[in-house]
């Protein structure tokens, strides 16, 4: 009788200390509204405000360093960071037209880059 007691006991205080427990899953929110940023060029960008998320549309013309690029459009380049997972999966060469989404990084004691969030070839 015991033993079935303390079965019973434990097995109370263990799914009461599981319905304590939130997996990230529950806590997601459902979807909302997700505003793009307003499309702009290479020569825009460089002079907008530090931290602003901008899209632009051009190619990469070269690779500088490990995850840095040079971007350019019709108004001029830029330094941008592309991280692997951002590609996923994509080949993109310098003729292939891309739009890229990200985070200006323009802080007063360096110049302008991009750190990519979003890449997509573009038609």
């Amino acid at each position: 009788m015991k033993k079935l007691l303390s079965i019973i006991a434990l097995f109370a205080i263990s799914s009461s200390a599981m319905a304590g427990f939130n997996s990230n899953e529950q806590n997601q929110t459902s979807g909302g509204f997700v505003a793009q940023p307003e499309k702009i060029t290479v020569a825009q960008a460089l002079k907008a405000k530090d931290d602003t998320y901008v899209t632009l549309d051009g190619v990469i013309i070269k690779q500088l360093k490990d995850d840095d690029y040079l971007f350019q459009d019709d108004t001029g380049s830029i330094k941008v960071e592309i991280d692997d997972d951002v590609w996923q999966g994509q080949n993109i060469g310098p003729h292939d037209k891309i739009r890229i989404t990200g985070e200006l990084d323009n802080d007063w004691n360096e110049k302008a880059n991009i750190d990519v969030q979003r890449l997509q070839r573009i038609k």
